[in-house]
């Protein structure tokens, strides 16, 4: 099977768990090869359930504003984020909000 064309369908988009078991349902264990496509460098692990293309998929990488989202929903960029990545400002935006749950 080739895996990289049917996970190209998800290019630019956070990859989740489900997703996942869905494109490897003829598997008998999906999980496992879950796994084996994460020891290649196919998708790299975000955050449990939610995978990236890895360096070895030549897939684009989300933006991280939508990583950001998925990770921790619902989030949001501030208008200056999002000014000074269109290049609408000058100025860079460092101040990044570090969020801690317990």
């Amino acid at each position: 099977m080739d895996f990289s064309r049917l996970l190209s369908t998800f290019e630019g988009q956070p990859i989740t768990h489900q997703m996942l078991t869905s494109i490897l349902s003829q598997y008998k264990r999906p999980n496992d090869k879950i796994k084996a496509l994460k020891d290649k460098g196919i998708i790299k692990s975000v955050k449990r359930g939610i995978y990236i293309p890895g360096k070895n998929a030549n897939m684009r990488v989300p933006e991280s504003g939508l990583i950001a989202n998925h990770i921790y929903g619902p989030s949001y960029l501030s208008m200056e984020t999002s000014l000074s990545h269109y290049g609408l400002i000058p100025e860079r935006v460092y101040q990044h909000l570090n969020i801690r749950t317990n």
